[in-house]
């Protein structure tokens, strides 16, 4: 349904068990982000979604920018995009499990708002716990 299946910014993060396991954006429809990311062979140097081989479920969240203007989509996706993968690791000491590259930019205050309204949004004594069983 759109926005989320047409074309526009969006901030995905896929988590397990209420933790926060990746985060990912896109200006495509989800459908073919998906499709990329768990179908993806290494070709041009992309594996897909990491996790997909490990976990046999995933829950999906998705937020959609409105009114963001065209030329300002792939910047501020990765601005917000590493503004919560930066509080991920600054809450946890850890990057998200399944990250696996990030691209910063420097960030501007709505920037940094909206990665904290996403990162609040997860349970933390769920990613702590997840953490600790993965650790030992």
């Amino acid at each position: 349904m759109a926005p989320v299946t047409t074309r526009g910014p969006k901030l995905y993060v896929f988590s397990h068990s209420s933790s926060l396991i990746y985060i990912g954006q896109t200006v495509q429809g989800m459908s073919a982000r998906m499709r990329l990311g768990f179908k993806a062979d290494g070709t041009g140097g992309y594996w897909g979604y990491r996790w997909r081989k490990e976990l046999a479920e995933a829950s999906l969240h998705i937020w959609v920018l409105n009114e963001c203007p065209e030329e300002e989509e792939f910047y501020a996706l990765e601005c917000i995009e590493s503004e919560v993968v930066y509080l991920y690791r600054s809450e946890f000491n850890q990057w998200p499990k399944f990250q696996t590259e990030i691209h910063f930019h420097e960030s501007e205050g709505n920037h940094r708002a909206l990665a904290r309204e996403i990162f609040n949004g997860f349970n933390k004594e769920a990613i702590n716990k997840a953490m600790h069983a993965t650790s030992a």
